[in-house]
């Protein structure tokens, strides 16, 4: 279970850490581009925090995680390798 928490202790400190950056540098940064980065973080850390939830309640739990992890991680390969050749 401590594992569970300091899991989920991560997800709202990211969290909280790039709102007080948005906070900060707010001056660096147009209207939209905050938004749009507030919105990619609070997208991102709900994916996490459903992961952290169905890795720990169900009993596949693990294995979902871990396809869902690789899927992503080949879909993200495919992405960069179509940025390279379309910049090349």
């Amino acid at each position: 279970m401590r594992e569970k928490k300091f899991l989920y202790f991560i997800g709202f400190v990211s969290i909280a850490s790039w709102l007080v950056h948005f906070l900060t540098y707010s001056n660096q940064y147009s209207n939209q581009e905050i938004m749009e980065g507030i919105i990619f973080i609070f997208l991102l850390t709900t994916i996490y925090f459903v992961l952290i939830r169905i890795y720990f309640s169900w009993n596949s739990g693990p294995k979902i995680v871990i396809r869902f992890l690789f899927i992503t991680g080949l879909v993200l390969l495919g992405w960069i390798t179509f940025i390279i050749e379309s910049s090349a």
